[in-house]
């Protein structure tokens, strides 16, 4: 993932413990990979801590379309960060942050 030749479109990693540093080698890979269109992390509890070190990485990734992060321990820090990310993503059309406490619903 983290080499330009690599042409996965789809990354699903739901419910298999992605942490903070998990996070941080997965914007990693963001930044250099241009062809994931879309990105599921479900169901890992890595909460602001690893929507801080991913969310660095979204503007510098202009392909992502789907990004899908539910029930992942996030509170409207985490919602505050996603979004003045996701503004600078001009390609993102579909963004699910559903089961998280990010504020009033």
């Amino acid at each position: 993932l983290k080499t330009r030749t690599c042409i996965l479109k789809s990354v699903e990693i739901n419910d298999c413990g992605v942490g903070m540093l998990g996070c941080r080698a997965l914007g990693e890979a963001l930044e250099v990979n241009k062809s994931v269109v879309h990105l599921q992390l479900d169901m890992n509890a890595f909460g602001d801590a690893g929507v801080a070190q991913l969310g660095d990485s979204l503007p510098r990734n202009q392909s992502l379309t789907a990004l899908s992060m539910q029930y992942c321990d996030m509170t409207p820090e985490a919602g505050i960060i996603i979004a003045q990310r996701v503004m600078k993503l001009s390609t993102l059309s579909s963004l699910n942050l559903r089961g998280n406490a990010l504020g009033e619903e």
